[in-house]
């Protein structure tokens, strides 16, 4: 994990048709690179108007990884290799071996870490869309088994959310950093480094618990969460682990604030 995470280095990329051919020979020699410019998801769109867009990319893989893609047909699906620059859409799940890490980014707002032996499924993007037999709004991801790490830096409208689920919790957010983990008995551990995280039980979506930063809190199948605590030895320990990680994060947060100042600064100076 310390390689992949020394790897990852972001660099400003600016928009534009010339770019979208230059990123994607770039991204065939420097794997580590992380893509900012938030209209890279339009761009994949506009190459096939028929197709149904993407949405999130890969950033960064090391190891055994993997991606499940349904073809269209029930028996068509296939699993194939995972390398960064490769575009992800709903329906996707994610494979990572004992060896394997990977990144995913979704527009410019968020990014999410898969864990070494996890299955992960890409379920929508950031724009909020319903259920059409239960009406429930959608998570961004559904971890079916295995951990994630989740740096949410955008604060997200109400027409767009963040959420992991999994088969005993659903762990949303609007800006934060956190980690979900998800056993194989079904229970669920989600856990806060900066922010706040809404924790509830798919059954009882309504019924929320808050945790902040330096708590977990744990989530069995079928019950309600349990009440936050500080966090434990393990937690602590994987956070610890991630300190690489969390730098490059910040990093990335503090260029899309700048960002966002700049335009801010030419929108008042045109009025």
């Amino acid at each position: 994990m310390v390689s992949l995470r020394a790897k990852l280095l972001w660099a400003p990329l600016a928009a534009g048709w010339l770019f979208t051919a230059v990123l994607a020979l770039l991204l065939s020699f420097q794997p580590g690179l992380f893509l900012r410019d938030s209209s890279w998801i339009a761009l994949a769109a506009a190459q096939d108007e028929e197709d149904e867009p993407p949405v999130a990319v890969v950033i960064g893989a090391e190891g055994t990884a993997s991606v499940l893609r349904d073809l269209g047909m029930p028996t068509e699906r296939v699993m194939s290799p995972v390398k960064p620059g490769l575009w992800l859409y709903r329906g996707d799940q994610i494979w990572t071996g004992e060896d394997g890490w990977l990144e995913i980014q979704f527009d410019d707002a968020a990014r999410v870490m898969v864990a070494p032996n996890s299955r992960v499924e890409v379920v929508s993007g950031l724009v909020r869309e319903l259920d059409r037999e239960t009406q429930r709004i959608l998570p961004t991801l559904r971890l079916l088994l295995g951990r994630v790490y989740a740096h949410v830096a955008g604060a997200l409208s109400r027409l767009r959310s963040f959420s992991v689920e999994t088969p005993s919790a659903i762990a949303g957010v609007r800006g934060t950093i956190f980690a979900v983990d998800a056993g194989v008995t079904g229970r669920t551990v989600v856990s806060v480094h900066q922010g706040v995280v809404a924790v509830a039980s798919p059954a009882l979506p309504r019924s929320e618990s808050l945790i902040g930063p330096g708590e977990e809190i744990h989530v069995l199948p079928g019950e309600l969460p349990g009440s936050p605590r500080r966090l434990g030895a393990g937690e602590a320990q994987r956070w610890e682990g991630m300190a690489e990680w969390l730098d490059v994060q910040f990093q990335w947060r503090r260029s899309l604030e700048q960002g966002r100042g700049e335009l801010i600064l030419v929108q008042q100076a045109a009025n």
